[in-house]
């Protein structure tokens, strides 16, 4: 089955921010598509807003992996969240260039 790639890079706090691609993952795990979520840039501030109401349906959703852009946080200075796996450019692109995934970018 093909696998769903969200990237969400922008800011949850401006209108049609990363909680639009939340909403998508989540939707599209209800149908039983698995999803795999990465988040960069801008849409770090979920975890450094420690935003747990707006990760938690994904986090605890078996369908959906979480993953953080590693190098991004380090830059931030955010820590790592429960549920989130904070990994390297090169995890992210084995994941884009996986057959079968579609990618959504945000």
């Amino acid at each position: 089955m093909s696998e769903l790639l969200i990237v969400e890079t922008r800011c949850p706090l401006k209108e049609g921010g990363a909680l639009s691609g939340l909403q998508l993952a989540a939707e599209a795990a209800a149908t039983g598509q698995p999803v795999r979520v990465w988040l960069m840039a801008e849409a770090l501030t979920l975890l450094q807003l420690k935003s747990r109401d707006v990760l938690d349906p994904c986090i605890e959703n078996d369908a959906i992996e979480v993953f953080a852009d590693s190098f991004g946080m380090a830059q931030r200075n955010i820590r790592t969240v429960d549920g989130v796996t904070a990994a390297p450019m090169d995890v992210f692109t084995t994941h884009l260039l996986s057959p079968g995934a579609k990618p959504v970018w945000h």
